[in-house]
């Protein structure tokens, strides 16, 4: 009689798609009979499984897991068979209930998505990592092709409050300021390395503007406003003779075109080998940007901060211009503080530069103290218009050096001003020879007394009284004396035994001195 079980094992395996040589393998292996597994096959009237259509399958090895899950080995489903009765299937077989399908096809999908996922984490931490370094390659890349551009910039010059002092006082430059700031708009169009065009607009605050051009191979200027006292950058004894020149100057040069010179314009043309030298500088010099740290920038632009190795920029510059002192210098004198720079996120063009550097002039030579030390600079500016060209023409018209310099020459002899200084100066000059024939008196009769009845006194004095104003005042004592006249232009100059010369004094009658 054929085993029961031995069919309900065959139908399944059937179902599932195992052909008839597998199935009878199996069952041979682990005890049947030949016989008794042909004749359930033809008692099932079973020759061959057929083939069923199966959809394609991923890897066998992906599966192997789940496939144990599902069909249990043989060795689990039967019994070892007997020799003296049929193998019977045993209990598990009976009691098995298979375990549903899991989702292999989701969960493949999901795995693979899940590296992916982080595949593109990966890349991307890595390559926004370095994304500052390439976007700044890639400007550096442009500069040598930039052909024109237009820039907004601001110079801010700031003085500290020692080297001011000192330059006040060794220079007695009451005027200055610690900080001066100058603005200035330029285009610049170099498309046509023949024909070089350039515009500017200079400024400083509401005091001063005056405008540039390069165009048609000629040099021009006009001073649109000039509201300065430039006689306080000059010392006393100078200054009237200085405000007259001035105020003459500004009125034949205000809004006026000067053509200054003929030149050949290709010679402003960039030295393409210099810039493409800084730019494979700076890139073979990767250590010169210390640090990069992202800044807000703008909707069109990326902005970042770099914090920068002075050491590296004067190795750079060292080896670009050949001059070994020059690292030195640098490294003892110049403090490079904050570099920003803007590059446009689709042209890879610097839009914004911004950096500020602190100079010892000590160093300079131009202070000797040792509390003075440092001068600032700040730069800012913002670039546009990059590689289009621009309309820079020749003024309609304009005067030459030569006609402005007639009209100077005019305006002088015309100038009441002018005169008045001319005269304070001739005024001037004769009360020092007034106070150095004193100390010439005293120091053969050692005292002043009387020194007014003499004629190195008298010459001079009758000169300075036909200038005209109030006459001169002499005060003196055996060791002391002074002397001071109204100048015509209305301030008094006074000079003393001590040595004193000056325009903002007067005599004192008791102590025979200048006082301010």
């Amino acid at each position: 009689m054929i085993n029961q079980d031995l069919l309900t094992y065959i139908k399944k395996k059937i179902e599932k798609g195992s052909s008839r040589e597998e199935i009878k393998e199996t069952l041979v292996d682990t005890g049947w009979k030949e016989e008794a597994v042909e004749e359930a096959f033809s008692f099932l009237r079973i020759t061959e499984v057929p083939e069923v259509e199966m959809a394609p399958q991923p890897p066998k090895e992906l599966f192997e897991p789940a496939r144990e899950m599902l069909e249990p080995a043989p060795e689990e489903l039967l019994l070892e068979p007997r020799e003296e009765t049929p193998p019977v299937i045993s209990e598990p077989i009976k009691t098995f209930k298979a375990k549903p399908a899991l989702p292999w096809k989701k969960i493949l999908i999901g795995a693979l998505a899940v590296f992916i996922v982080a595949g593109v984490a990966f890349g991307g931490y890595y390559f926004y990592s370095n994304r500052p370094l390439m976007i700044i390659g890639q400007a550096l890349a442009k500069i040598p092709g930039v052909k024109s551009f237009q820039v907004d910039s601001e110079f801010k010059i700031t003085i500290d409050s020692q080297t001011l002092e000192t330059l006040k006082q060794a220079q007695e430059l009451e005027a200055l300021n610690n900080e001066y700031a100058f603005q200035s708009k330029t285009k610049v169009d170099f498309i046509n390395p023949n024909d070089i065009k350039l515009s500017a607009e200079v400024s400083s605050g509401q005091a001063l503007a005056a405008e540039f051009r390069l165009a048609d191979n000629g040099i021009y200027g006009k001073l649109n406003k000039a509201e300065l006292d430039p006689s306080s950058y000059f010392k006393p004894g100078d200054d009237e003779e200085v405000q007259a020149v001035y105020e003459i100057l500004r009125g034949v040069l205000a809004d006026k075109w000067v053509k200054f010179s003929e030149v050949n314009s290709s010679q402003f043309a960039p030295n393409q080998e210099i810039i493409e030298e800084i730019c494979e500088g700076i890139k073979s010099h990767p250590k010169v940007i210390k640090k990069i740290t992202k800044t807000t920038g703008s909707d069109t632009a990326y902005g970042y901060k770099l914090e920068i190795d002075k050491n590296e920029v004067a190795v750079l510059l060292a080896d670009i211009t050949g001059l070994e002192p020059a690292k030195e210098f640098i490294n003892q004198n110049l403090t490079i503080g904050d570099l920003e720079v803007w590059i446009g996120k689709k042209t890879s063009m610097v839009e914004k530069l911004s950096v500020n550097f602190s100079l010892n002039v000590k160093s300079l030579g131009l202070i000797e103290t040792e509390a003075a030390q440092i001068v600032t600079v700040q730069y800012s500016g913002t670039f546009a218009n990059h590689n289009q060209a621009v309309e820079v023409a020749a003024p309609e018209t304009f005067s030459t050096p030569e006609a402005i310099m007639g009209e100077y020459y005019s305006a002088i002899l015309a100038s009441p001003l002018y005169q008045i200084a001319l005269k304070d100066q001739e005024i001037i000059s004769n009360m020092e020879s007034l106070k150095e024939a004193a100390f010439a008196f005293h120091s053969q009769r050692a005292t002043y007394v009387n020194f007014e009845k003499t004629s190195a006194f008298l010459a001079p004095w009758r000169t300075i009284n036909r200038q005209g104003g109030a006459p001169l005042v002499m005060y003196y004592l055996k060791d002391a004396f002074c002397v001071q006249k109204e100048l015509l232009s209305s301030k008094y100059y006074c000079v003393d035994y001590t040595g004193y010369s000056g325009s903002d004094a007067y005599c004192d009658k008791t102590s025979c001195d200048c006082k301010k």
